[in-house]
């Protein structure tokens, strides 16, 4: 179970990283929207399999969690590219 845990929890510090490195960048140097998603899907399959169906309310809430600032880390730069061609258009 700590094996299990422990991935969870990074797995959420990850998604929080994620989010700080563009806020402080500004952009997605390094990174694109296909490790995004990849991200988002590859934490949501297991939160679903052992936070869900098995009912482990740990590994649920810390999937809820990356769930919502994994879409966060998604939404932002989509957001931010709209503006960039709006401005420059």
């Amino acid at each position: 179970m700590g094996a299990m845990y422990s991935a969870f929890l990074q797995n959420l510090l990850m998604s929080i990283l994620f989010l700080n490195m563009f806020i402080l960048r500004g952009n997605m140097e390094g990174q694109c929207l296909l490790l995004a998603f990849a991200k988002w899907i590859g934490t949501l399959a297991p939160t679903i399999t052992m936070g869900i169906m098995t009912y482990n309310p740990v590994v649920l809430i810390c999937g809820i969690f990356c769930t919502i600032f994994d879409v966060i880390y998604i939404v932002l730069p989509l957001r931010n590219r709209r503006s960039i061609v709006v401005k420059t258009a």
